[in-house]
């Protein structure tokens, strides 16, 4: 079902993947600059992600790009910032999975209401993996699933509201009840903790955590995805033992509902066309993401799809 939802690096852009020359940018944009407001702190994957991608829209348009960062109340305040600002195309949300999907979809307090953002386009998926300590005794899923059900009270970790979710819903599906989870709150914590032995397993990006790999501090276990990553072609993907089981993060770009419907066309033409250079495709093949080039209407889809299906794992394990 999966594979019907995403188009997996789509090249059918057509008169899309044109130049700077072939995208008119609409009168009332020119000359102006574009705040892009990102939820998050400086440095991490969404907001290196979104930055790169905004460089690579300046290029494309001319236009000049400056970047906020908005972090705090799992991306709330940054997603707060954009809808107070005029829907004139100029303030543009750099935003992932929380803003759009995770936090309304588990009832996050004071969420962002999904209905005020208008999707402009999910540019990229990062399918996520589950990881142990390189030197324990859970080299697999199905390694996890046994030592689970004997032994239900061991401490796991993850460092966002997703890989706890994630978690969570695998420990319930196999049967493994009274986890007890921590949450660390950054992922070089959860490293750590994970590398020590205080925590058994965590969930994270594979392009963040392949130099643990390579520095034999962690190990992959399984990847949320349909199939095996080229990376690690042997890790194989958890859904061979959970049925339907995925596990994935996005980056996408959208705007205050209300903006005309001409400028929201305008950034997806150009987000559209950045995701098809060879800079971005390059970079994304670095970091293991998945390249979407979704159309707007294909971003509110896949976002619906994914709201219903996270919705699903959180009534599943209260």
């Amino acid at each position: 079902m999966l594979e019907k939802i995403i188009f997996v690096l789509s090249m059918a852009v057509g008169a899309l993947a044109g130049n700077a020359q072939s995208i008119a940018v609409p009168e009332q944009l020119q000359g102006k600059t574009v705040t892009v407001i990102i939820p998050y702190a400086p440095g991490g994957d969404t907001d290196t992600t979104q930055r790169f991608m905004g460089e690579q829209a300046k290029k494309l348009t001319g236009l000049n790009f400056v970047y906020v960062n908005k972090a705090g109340a799992s991306t709330i305040i940054g997603s707060n910032e954009v809808v107070s600002r005029q829907a004139d195309g100029l303030t543009l949300l750099g935003g992932d999975s929380s803003t759009h999907v995770f936090n309304p979809a588990l009832g996050v307090t004071n969420h962002t209401d999904p209905k005020l953002l208008q999707p402009i386009s999910v540019f990229s998926i990062t399918p996520q993996a589950f990881y142990s300590a390189a030197n324990g005794s859970i080299s697999t899923i199905k390694d996890l699933i046994t030592y689970v059900k004997v032994n239900p009270k061991t401490n796991y970790g993850c460092s966002a509201t997703h890989s706890c979710l994630y978690q969570s819903v695998l420990y319930q599906t196999v049967g493994a009840s009274s986890i007890a989870q921590i949450n660390y709150k950054t992922a070089p914590e959860t490293v750590i903790a994970t590398v020590q032995g205080d925590i058994l397993v965590f969930t994270a990006s594979i392009g963040a955590m392949i130099p643990h790999v390579q520095a034999g501090r962690l190990k992959p276990i399984g990847i949320g995805w349909h199939e095996p990553m080229s990376v690690w072609p042997d890790v194989r993907p958890i859904a061979d033992v959970v049925k339907g089981f995925r596990a994935i993060n996005f980056q996408m770009i959208s705007v205050p509902t209300g903006t005309p419907t001409q400028i929201i066309d305008f950034w997806n033409n150009v987000y559209r066309t950045v995701a098809n250079s060879p800079e971005v495709q390059t970079r994304f093949q670095q970091t293991y993401a998945i390249n979407t080039m979704y159309t707007t209407k294909q971003s509110e889809q896949f976002l619906a799809k994914e709201f219903a299906y996270i919705k699903q794992l959180s009534e599943a394990v209260k």
